[in-house]
């Protein structure tokens, strides 16, 4: 990680994290049009971690969900790279690639943020990025699903699950822990009763969740006997 900004705080929470974190797209150009070599020291390098969490610039980008942000963010990036090296290099994927202490990607972020705009913007740059997982062995699908998050979970599904090809991305497996993250959710709510508004419209979610789940798989069910009676014809 780059060294702190003079203007970071103990955290080391630079001025440029902060507009990031406020969706605060024009204060990010702005810093772009004004940089030479050392203004990374007044308001941060673009791949600069805090120290509680290490959660970097593009983090708070897929937490606030602002697609204008994240793409100020990576134009920065882009332009610091030809100020240090005089290469652009590959802002995007490295920004994409960027794991905090916990291994969460942001792409992971966006997903329990629920920012499916954002969420679609990344896997449109990079639909790799979706198999990675973070250090407790979840994938930006499995905490979509195990946070209730539809809207993500429809959004990601909807860019790899199509007519012909649904790139292997949702398994059995995600069925049935999609059910035994319901179950235990349901749990909660039994033991702690009901009244907690956030827990049922978690578990709501996560029924919706598993609903889309089933249908993906019984989409490529149908795909393949229609290509199995393709090929006996």
């Amino acid at each position: 990680s780059p060294p702190p900004a003079d203007s970071a705080g103990r955290s080391n929470v630079t001025p440029l994290m902060m507009a990031c974190d406020k969706s605060q797209a024009n204060a990010i150009n702005i810093f772009r049009r004004h940089w030479k070599k050392g203004y990374e020291n007044a308001v941060g390098h673009p791949l600069t971690k805090s120290r509680d969490g290490g959660n970097g610039a593009v983090h708070l980008v897929a937490c606030s969900g602002s697609v204008e942000t994240y793409d100020s963010l990576a134009s920065l990036l882009s332009y610091v790279m030809s100020v240090d090296s005089g290469s652009n290099g590959d802002a995007h994927g490295i920004l994409l690639r960027e794991t905090n202490d916990h291994g969460d990607t942001p792409l992971m972020m966006a997903a329990v943020s629920n920012n499916q705009e954002l969420t679609r913007h990344f896997l449109t740059i990079d639909k790799s990025i979706i198999h990675q997982r973070n250090k407790n062995g979840d994938s930006p699908l499995t905490l979509a699903y195990g946070h209730g998050r539809r809207d993500v979970l429809r959004a990601m599904t909807d860019l790899f699950c199509d007519d012909d090809d649904d790139g292997g991305v949702v398994n059995r497996s995600d069925v049935e822990k999609c059910r035994r993250v319901l179950s235990a959710a349901n749990k909660v709510i039994k033991e702690h009763g009901d009244d907690n508004e956030r827990w049922r419209d978690r578990v709501d979610g996560i029924k919706d969740c598993l609903e889309i789940l089933l249908n993906v798989l019984e989409k490529r069910t149908r795909r393949v006997e229609r290509e199995l009676f393709e090929d006996e014809e």
